[in-house]
C-alpha cells in the first residue's frame, strides 16, 4: 500500500507538467478540428435546407464535396441561362429533381457557358485562395519592386488602394462575379492585397516577407 501511495503522489505532482506537455502536442489537431467545424455546420444546414445539392468538386484530388444552395442556382440561371442538360451535368441529378426555375427557363434564352460553368462557387473560391497561397509562397516580394524608383512607390501604393476600392464596389452578383462564380472578385482581391502589402512594407520600412 505504501508503494501505491507513493506512486499516486508522484503522479499527482507530475500531472500539471504532463498536462501542459499534452496541451502543446495537441494544439494542431485541435485547430484542424475547429477549422472543420464551420464546414460541418454548413453541411448540416444545407442538408436541412430545401433545394440544396451535394456536388463533387471537379478540380480537387481530395474528392471534396460542395453544397449548392438555391440562391447559387438562381445566380447560375441569372448569369448563364444554363440549359437543363448543363445543370444536370453540374448538379448530377435527374431532370425531375432540377429546380423549377431551371426547368421553366425560356427556350429562346441563350446559354452563356464558360470555363467556370462546371465549378460551384465554393470550388471557384477555393481555386482563387489556392492561387493566393501559391502567390504568397512562391513570389518574393522584393522581386516585384525591382526597377521601381523609391519616389514612385508611394504613388503606386495609392493607385492600387484606389483600384482595390473600385473593384470592391462592384459588389456581389456583378457581371464579373456571376461570370466567374466568385473566382474573379476573390482572386483580384487577393492579388491587389498582396501588391498593397508589398508596397506598404516598403513605405513602413518593414522587412520583406
Amino acid at each position: 500500500m505504501v508503494g501505491k501511495r507513493k506512486i499516486k503522489k508522484a503522479n499527482s505532482a507530475a500531472h500539471p507538467a504532463k498536462k501542459r506537455s499534452k496541451g502543446q502536442l495537441t494544439v494542431k489537431p485541435f485547430q484542424r478540428n475547429r477549422r472543420m467545424s464551420p464546414e460541418e455546420e454548413e453541411d448540416k444546414e444545407a442538408e436541412q435546407s430545401k433545394g440544396a445539392y451535394k456536388v463533387l468538386g471537379r478540380l480537387t484530388v481530395q474528392k471534396k464535396h460542395y453544397w449548392v444552395k438555391r440562391d447559387e442556382v438562381e445566380r447560375r440561371v441569372k448569369g448563364e441561362n444554363m440549359s437543363t442538360n448543363v445543370f444536370r451535368s453540374l448538379l448530377r441529378v435527374a431532370r425531375k429533381d432540377l429546380p423549377k426555375d431551371v426547368l421553366n427557363q425560356p427556350k429562346s434564352a441563350k446559354t452563356r457557358v464558360s470555363v467556370f460553368s462546371a465549378l460551384t462557387e465554393g470550388e471557384a473560391q477555393d481555386l482563387a485562395e489556392g492561387f493566393g497561397a501559391a502567390l504568397m509562397r512562391h513570389v518574393p516580394r522584393y522581386h516585384l519592386l525591382d526597377g521601381i524608383h523609391e519616389v514612385d512607390i508611394a504613388a503606386s501604393h495609392r493607385t492600387i488602394q484606389r483600384i482595390r476600392t473600385n473593384f470592391q464596389s462592384l459588389g456581389l452578383e456583378s457581371d464579373f462575379d456571376l461570370a466567374t462564380h466568385r473566382f474573379g472578385p476573390t482572386a483580384v482581391e487577393i492579388f491587389l492585397s498582396f501588391l498593397e502589402e508589398t508596397l506598404q512594407s516598403t513605405l513602413g520600412f518593414m522587412p520583406y516577407i
